[in-house]
């Protein structure tokens, strides 16, 4: 079974979980964004996912301009990634794969927010 019908039995199954529409409408997203970048690489079967597939597409989203021109925030790219790791987990959950192929994948670390009364201590 291809990859691009396993990722609409894996939103079918998130909306049995009780996901709300917006975020299976997000997901569905990210997992198109996924999916194109590993047809690029010629992977359409759950059994020849791989980790560096994964990163690779990680990579891609971090330099990759926005609708905007500017690179992605970091908060958006794990956003991303949460989908991914999550579908890649159902995969092997569900025995459509051998691996969880983004189990080892880590999140890119979030910067952390100035504190709100900064400029009050100088």
């Amino acid at each position: 079974m291809s990859l691009a019908t396993l990722s609409e039995q894996y939103l079918e199954h998130r909306h049995a979980l009780g996901r709300s529409a917006l975020t299976i409408k997000n997901e569905r997203s990210h997992l198109r964004l996924f999916l194109s970048h590993l047809e690029k690489l010629g992977v359409t079967e759950p059994q020849t996912l791989r980790r560096d597939q994964i990163e690779d597409f990680l990579d891609e989203l971090t330099w990759a301009p926005s609708r905007h021109g500017v690179p992605i925030q970091v908060q958006t790219r794990n956003v991303r990634l949460s989908t991914v790791k999550g579908f890649a987990r159902w995969l092997f959950e569900y025995n459509y794969a051998g691996l969880d192929a983004a189990a080892k994948v880590v999140f890119a670390r979030e910067p952390m927010p100035l504190p709100r009364n900064a400029s009050a201590a100088v």
